[in-house]
């Protein structure tokens, strides 16, 4: 499944991969299927489309002459993002923030093939009798894992996400972790909020004064959420966002808010604000591997629908 410069998906034969001393080969069976990118996205120096998808999971068929720990046949999760592991970043532990590092689905094929040759340090072993599907969810719920630790949550805050996309609707399952007083999320599909267990969940797309109900919603008190975390930019300008926060509140980013005027810099200061930004992170991988198995989550039942390439 590949994403042209013109913005189009299509599906395409691609050649077998073929992995490196340091590299195995995946043979996958559960990828997410990635949100598509708008047109012009596709990386200027590929020469041909570029394979989608940077969460799946597999088996090893193949692995290069370096590579001892992960045998063919070792049951794995893909982590979609590769560190240089030289520069000053990788050297002090902040690999998840290195400049240089390469992505699948962006810089190398993606995971919606049926094979896919990626670096050792790329794969992370499946706990036994882990269903692939439910492996293929570690990266989003490692992205919501994070932003729920930046949001730097207590007893008795309030929180609102907004958006209601697989990271939006994880996010609610592990804030009802954290014994707030108020989880509300906001977002335009009924269908999607329809998965939301705990907290409220709000239509914008059916709401008049999204901003106005989503201040009221807090309830406690007039002084707003503690925390917004924000896992879809086109859901509200940052100008209607920013007065939903308490003075001293945090809004965290879990993706780009490119659009949306979001350096409001008197909006920030004068209120105390604190702009941060959630992105995966070597530790928070496991842990999510780990939570997928939690009955309280029920990470399996927000897989709404199965695609099958060779149906296509």
């Amino acid at each position: 499944l590949c994403q042209t410069a013109a913005g189009l998906v299509e599906l395409v034969e691609v050649p077998l991969p073929s992995p490196t001393d340091d590299e195995v080969l995946v043979k996958l069976t559960a990828a997410l299927l990635p949100p598509r990118e708008p047109a012009g996205a596709h990386p200027p120096w590929a020469e041909t489309a570029l394979v989608l998808g940077q969460a799946g999971a597999g088996e090893v068929v193949a692995a290069g002459r370096q590579v001892a720990h992960y045998p063919p046949g070792s049951q794995v999760v893909v982590r979609p993002w590769r560190a240089c592991g030289v520069c000053t970043l990788c050297q002090q532990q902040h690999s998840h923030l290195c400049r240089q590092a390469r992505w699948l689905g962006r810089h190398t094929p993606g995971v919606c093939a049926p094979y896919v040759a990626v670096h050792h340090s790329q794969v992370l072993r499946l706990p036994p009798a882990m269903l692939p599907t439910l492996a293929a969810m570690t990266a989003p719920l490692a992205l919501a894992l994070e932003a729920i630790r930046a949001a730097r949550l207590h007893r008795g805050a309030g929180l609102l996400i907004l958006g209601d996309n697989l990271v939006a609707l994880l996010c609610t399952r592990l804030a009802q972790r954290e014994h707030l007083l108020k989880v509300v999320i906001a977002g335009n599909h009924d269908w999607r909020l329809a998965h939301v267990r705990h907290g409220l969940a709000l239509n914008l797309a059916q709401l008049k004064d999204a901003p106005g109900l989503l201040r009221s919603a807090h309830a406690a008190d007039d002084l707003g959420y503690h925390a917004v975390i924000l896992t879809d930019d086109t859901i509200l300008p940052m100008a209607q966002i920013l007065p939903l926060l308490r003075p001293q509140g945090r809004l965290v980013l879990t993706g780009n808010a490119s659009e949306n005027g979001l350096f409001l810099g008197s909006a920030i200061c004068r209120e105390e604000l604190s702009l941060t930004g959630a992105t995966f992170t070597e530790a928070a991988w496991p842990r999510a591997l780990h939570l997928l198995n939690d009955p309280h989550l029920a990470v399996d039942d927000l897989v709404s629908q199965h695609f099958c390439l060779t149906d296509a």
